[in-house]
């Protein structure tokens, strides 16, 4: 009859058994390798050695649940991170049994297979990314920006006070996309994202909700002055940004500022910003 332990160490996944103080009784090839080892150096060690410190807590987390398995409910299924022999964090499924003296009820003994689920967790971490952000920018998008700004808007009720939003178009972009092209255009939406997160705070929320629009919002300022302030270092830094790319420097922001209470919805908000970023922008144009 075949040795049904060298089929577990043809396996891929990493399995082990071992002892409630976390004391391995087994690890096949693939565990032992895991950790750059074999599987006779580590029998008798303790998993939890070889746990970086930054994952062990949760590690020990799940040990002491298993601790608290019984004969009717003897299996444990969890997600977490480990890392390998170099330090590189893996994302791993365990599925543990606990093992029970006849009559006993305590666990004498476990038994872990750990399926190694990273490019999954990646790509599912990925696309929430995507679901969240601009593909051109990376800043947040108008879902999430309007998401956030409801729950400002919230908490701003909660708290009775109030923060400046600021609603931003740039001006310049067709003349760009005319005389360079698209791809120059994106490259000054992305030089314009940049502008903005250096001229804003590390506490104000920047996403790009279309072509060519910003919303910025400032939790802890209501200080009209202080947003006229931040916006004009803005102006500054994308007309810098823009110098370095083509030359020219005949590129600006009209921008609606309004200072939001929690007696507004998102919506709302953005619907007066927006007519007050209009509103900037023809008085501009009848300046020019």
């Amino acid at each position: 009859m075949p040795d049904p332990v060298e089929l577990l160490d043809e396996l891929p996944d990493l399995i082990c058994c071992f002892w409630p103080s976390g004391d391995l009784s087994y690890v096949n090839r693939a565990y032992a390798r895991f950790y750059d080892a074999t599987p006779e150096e580590l029998i008798g060690t303790s998993f939890l050695d070889l746990v970086p410190p930054e994952f062990r807590a949760v590690v020990e987390d799940n040990l002491r649940n298993l601790h608290r398995l019984r004969p009717d409910n003897p299996t444990m299924i969890d997600v977490h991170q480990g890392g390998d022999a170099g330090g590189n964090p893996r994302w791993f499924r365990w599925t543990n049994k606990a093992f029970f003296d006849p009559g006993g009820d305590e666990p004498r003994e476990f038994a872990g297979i750990g399926h190694d689920i990273t490019a999954q967790r990646e790509a599912e971490e990925r696309t929430r990314y995507l679901a969240a952000h601009d593909s051109l920018t990376g800043l947040i998008n108008r879902h999430t920006l309007r998401e956030e700004l409801e729950r400002q808007l919230k908490m701003a009720g909660r708290e009775s006070r109030r923060f400046g939003l600021l609603y931003l178009d740039l001006d310049g972009l067709k003349t760009i996309n005319d005389r360079y092209g698209h791809s120059a255009g994106d490259d000054f939406i992305k030089r314009a994202s940049i502008a903005l997160l250096q001229s804003f705070r590390d506490s104000d929320i920047v996403g790009r909700i279309g072509g060519d629009e910003f919303v910025i919002v400032c939790p802890q300022v209501a200080d009209g002055t202080l947003l006229a302030a931040m916006l004009e270092r803005a102006r500054v830094e994308l007309r810098r940004a823009h110098h370095a790319m083509s030359g020219a420097s005949d590129v600006g922001i009209s921008a609606g500022v309004i200072i939001c209470d929690g007696d507004q919805s998102a919506d709302a908000v953005l619907q007066q910003a927006d007519r007050a970023m209009y509103r900037d922008k023809q008085e501009r144009k009848n300046r020019s």
